[in-house]
């Protein structure tokens, strides 16, 4: 019996109680069968069989290497993406501090460009100014000394002129007593801006580009023929029989068409020191000039005259390359025009003419000859406001 082979196992699930009697194991179905201790070694333990089938074993091996393929494969990508990313914000950063410094060395090569530029127009300017100082200087003086030699000439050949017409009209006067040598005299005038030039007698010939030389009145032998022949203003006290006193005049008020002639009311000189008080002024009717008080606008500059005396009022011209800038403007409804002309010096001299506004057309003609001449520098010119005209015209007592 002991080598007899096993009992077959009974069919799984169905638990045959185990060999042992009432003193085994509980009833019921078991998986796991249990050999008593009494009977160690002589029974046998039957478990379900290990082996997996062969084609569900390798379809998981290959599952498995697939899965783990791919995950290898996911893995390698997502590295070369980082790698990538890197490379180009590396890239992007080399670019980006390449750049940078490209403009930093083109900005301070610019800046470095521009200063030398700037040194430069400031040099050419600098010399240009001084240039231009030395040149209005010399002109200045060249002025001041053309004017002193003119002056001496004038005044040497007036005096010259006073004592050869004493000479040749005393001996032929009649005279009722012996006649004394004291020399005619004038009446002092006290010197103004119209007249510190000199009176009639001074101005045989002036520089300005339109005068002449006047021609001196032919005197007679006569007492007589002398106050026919001589204008209203040489008259001077004499000791002679003949009337001293100058003839009447009978003219109407002065006008003229000539558009070269601009009659004007007044001129005011200004300056930064007074800017609402005038330093000088030349007013028409005022003693000793007339109504006949005329601007003309040339390309050389701003002359005025008294064209009925024939007086050059030379101490109120204005060259041309001394004007800065130019305002004209009017005021309605009172007939009344500026002309304000500004130089260029350091007292800011302003030239403020007042006319009639039937005179503005010659004041338009005037201003566009001197734009267009060779002798104007950088001229400004502008129009004045209502406003300012009728402050300026009341502050002068127009208005």
């Amino acid at each position: 019996m002991a080598d007899a082979p096993p009992p077959p196992p009974p069919p799984h699930g169905h638990g045959p109680r185990p060999p042992g009697g009432p003193g085994g194991l509980p009833d019921g179905n078991y998986d796991i069968f249990i050999i008593p201790p009494h009977s160690a070694g002589s029974g046998f333990l039957y478990l379900p069989s290990m082996q997996p089938h062969r084609n569900s074993f390798l379809l998981g091996v290959a599952c498995t290497l697939l899965a783990k393929a791919r995950e290898e494969t996911r893995k390698r990508e997502e590295e070369r993406k980082r790698a990538e990313e890197l490379r180009k914000k590396r890239e992007e950063a080399q670019r980006l501090r390449e750049e940078a410094e490209r403009i930093a060395r083109a900005k301070m090569e610019k800046e470095k460009w521009e200063q030398a530029r700037a040194r430069e127009k400031e040099q050419r300017e600098r010399e240009a100014r001084e240039r231009i100082a030395r040149e209005r200087l010399a002109r200045e003086k060249e002025a001041r000394e053309k004017d002193t030699r003119e002056r001496e000439a004038r005044e040497k050949e007036a005096r010259e002129k006073a004592d050869q017409e004493k000479a040749d009209a005393a001996p032929k006067m009649p005279t009722s007593r012996p006649a004394t040598s004291k020399p005619a005299t004038s009446k002092y005038e006290r010197p103004t801006a119209a007249s510190y030039l000199g009176s009639e007698a001074g101005n045989a010939h002036s520089f300005r580009p339109y005068d002449s030389p006047r021609k001196a009145p032919a005197y007679k032998s006569s007492a007589s023929s002398i106050v026919s022949g001589a204008s209203e203003s040489s008259y001077a006290p004499s000791q002679s029989t003949a009337r001293t006193t100058p003839p009447p005049s009978h003219r109407g008020p002065y006008s003229t068409k000539d558009p070269d002639k601009i009659q004007i009311k007044a001129v005011y000189l200004f300056s930064d020191s007074f800017p609402n008080k005038p330093v000088a002024q030349l007013v028409c009717n005022t003693a000793p000039v007339t109504d006949g008080l005329i601007l003309r606008i040339t390309t050389e500059g701003l002359f005025i005259d008294d064209d009925i005396r024939g007086v050059p009022q030379r101490e109120w011209d204005v060259k041309a390359w001394t004007l800065k800038s130019v305002e004209d403007g009017g005021l309605t409804g009172t007939g009344m025009h500026v002309l304000r002309a500004t130089a260029r010096d350091a007292e800011n001299k302003k030239y403020t003419f007042v006319l009639e506004e039937t005179e503005a057309w010659k004041v338009a003609l005037g201003l566009q000859k001197l734009k267009k001449g060779s002798q104007v520098r950088s001229l400004g010119m502008s129009g004045m406001k209502e406003g300012e005209v009728k402050t300026l015209l009341s502050n002068l007592g127009w208005l």
